[in-house]
């Protein structure tokens, strides 16, 4: 796809590198943008630093995702059909469905061993924070199993996001003057295990 008339003509995109712009403006056409960077770099030797491999990765994330027509979908977009889908299926239960089972556990095996000797379970955390005046008070986040708080020092964790839209937890912040405000950027920034939705 061509850059528009109106870029094209006030913007050497062969010359000038707009395409860095572009991949910061959300209303900017994917499209467009991947033709700017294209022009910019036809025939141009690359160097360390150039910007290169960032617009790739961006251009990667972003080629299966956009509209289309290349126009990029409102960041809400995910939540919003996720939360219209929630409605929609707890609405349809019947009333009688349960959690409670008769399940057994049959892998996976084996677990880590903590200290005491018992098994505490796998899995990859992305980030910790500290409650800013009680040092028994931590949270972690988990590249897909959610949002974990200890009380005790991580004697014990509890979790309550497990009805969230997406699992992967990659920040934390605690507001340091109201300790019951909290922040967490969600998705897995590090592999990609589940997507993000946002703060």
């Amino acid at each position: 796809m061509a850059i528009t008339p109106s870029i094209a003509q006030t913007i050497d995109t062969a010359n000038t590198p707009v395409w860095i712009d572009m991949m910061q403006d959300p209303s900017a056409n994917f499209y467009e943008t991947q033709s700017a960077f294209e022009q910019y770099w036809d025939g141009r030797e690359r160097t360390r630093g150039d910007g290169w491999k960032v617009f790739k990765r961006w251009e990667w994330f972003w080629q299966e995702r956009v509209n289309p027509d290349g126009s990029f979908p409102p960041a809400d977009q995910t939540i919003n059909a996720y939360t219209s889908w929630r409605i929609a299926y707890n609405q349809g239960l019947s009333g009688t469905e349960s959690i409670n089972g008769d399940w057994t556990e049959v892998g996976p095996r084996p677990k880590p061993i903590n200290g005491t000797g018992q098994p505490n379970g796998n899995g990859r955390l992305n980030t910790i924070a500290f409650h800013p005046t009680n040092a028994n008070i931590m949270w972690v986040g988990s590249a897909s199993g959610g949002l974990w708080k200890t009380t005790n020092g991580g004697q014990s964790w509890t979790s309550n996001t497990d009805n969230l839209a997406t699992l992967g937890v990659s920040s934390i912040l605690i507001d340091p003057t109201n300790t019951n405000i909290m922040y967490i950027g969600t998705g897995d920034r590090d592999a990609g295990d589940a997507p993000g939705l946002g703060v």
